[in-house]
């Protein structure tokens, strides 16, 4: 099976990708694509390893929050957002109800463009 896992922040900045490929060919879960990229890119274990109490990375498969205990598929997309550094500081449930309503704001204005 073949995962396609997006990069975002930091991450991206410490493995100098925006995606990355992960194949296996029995069961995987994203707790299995979190070691691969530990294994793969020391930098990018160093990152989670300095996560403050609270923080962790949000974990989207297929545009769906997730936890690392989910059964992936092949063609599967999993994209991992690490905490934003800076300005204000929010916890996982505040950060998915800002991407949900950019989600619905960006939805809004695809709507207005398509009527003008």
């Amino acid at each position: 099976m073949k995962i396609k896992v997006l990069l975002f922040g930091h991450l991206r900045a410490v493995t100098g990708r925006k995606e990355v490929e992960f194949e296996s060919t029995h069961t995987t879960y994203v707790k299995d694509v979190i070691n691969f990229l530990k294994e793969r890119f020391p930098e990018f274990k160093e990152i989670l390893t300095k996560l403050a109490p609270g923080e962790s990375i949000a974990i989207l498969v297929n545009n769906k929050i997730a936890l690392e205990n989910v059964e992936l598929k092949d063609g599967d997309e999993v994209a991992l957002i690490p905490p934003i550094s800076g300005g204000l500081k929010l916890s996982f449930n505040q950060f998915i109800i800002c991407l949900f309503y950019q989600k619905v704001l960006f939805q809004f204005d695809k709507l207005m463009v398509q009527q003008l």
